[in-house]
């Protein structure tokens, strides 16, 4: 009962499934593998009678090798799932601008053998408000973590689609983020408050038939803070390249 006065029965649930190789996982600016991995997500999105959605979904990382090179994690685990993420979510429209809300658990079931500190599991909460500006997509998400840290990670974005032709579009995203000294000390072993990383990619999207996509991505970040390069120095690369194909099916 409590479900059909929340969830619209008019609108189809919509499900998402995506499988990607990427040469690198890369984290927030930190190297966790350097090395290639597969990567799975997938999200359910329930309509509400709000006109909202409350989104439910998943995300897995899986080593492909045993090595990780110049990385945050660590080695051995080809074959195995390194991290594995679930979160819930609720967002909506709001004239021309859009808002959410969620929680986000992070596992890492090897974090407590991590290279350089133990890694434990984590939940955040997030908030996210975006909209559309002279031509090109804005939002602003806030992460504030509410289990291991209590810290704040905030992340602009920019993003644009061209079309190329029907069924292809070239996707372009820019994004800066900042971390308070908490953040900071966590994932960049160093406690300053400051922008962490600055990254952008480039994406190929195709439209294969009314349910699946390819798609090919370039990306890139670097560490901008001079505090937060001066630990990457020797041990990780603060300037990272990046490539990931995939597929995606949308029901």
């Amino acid at each position: 009962m409590g479900s059909a006065c929340v969830f619209e029965s008019e609108r189809r649930p919509q499900v998402d499934v995506n499988v990607a190789a990427a040469s690198s996982y890369v984290f927030r600016g930190q190297t966790f593998n350097e090395r290639p991995v597969a990567q799975f997500d997938t999200l359910l999105r329930l309509p509400t009678k709000d006109a909202g959605s409350v989104s439910v979904g998943a995300f897995g990382n899986l080593d492909l090798t045993d090595g990780v090179g110049d990385a945050w994690a660590d080695g051995d685990h080809r074959g195995e799932f390194t991290q594995l993420d679930t979160f819930v979510g609720y967002d909506r429209k709001l004239g021309d601008v859009e808002v959410g809300a969620g929680l986000r658990h992070y596992s890492w079931p090897n974090g407590e053998t991590f290279r350089f500190a133990p890694f434990p599991s984590t939940t955040e909460a997030f908030a996210r408000v975006g909209g559309e500006l002279a031509g090109l997509g804005v939002a602003l998400t806030a992460h504030y973590d509410i289990d291991e840290v209590t810290s704040l990670y905030l992340r602009g974005e920019l993003s644009r689609v061209l079309p190329l032709r029907p069924g292809l579009d070239l996707e372009a995203l820019l994004w800066l983020g900042w971390s308070d000294a908490d953040h900071s000390a966590w994932l960049y072993r160093t406690s300053t408050a400051a922008f962490a990383d600055l990254g952008g990619s480039l994406a190929l999207r195709l439209q294969l038939d009314d349910v699946t996509t390819a798609r090919v991505q370039v990306s890139g970040s670097t560490i901008v803070d001079d505090g937060l390069r001066d630990w990457f120095a020797g041990k990780i690369d603060a300037d990272v390249l990046w490539f990931t194909v995939g597929l995606g099916w949308a029901f």
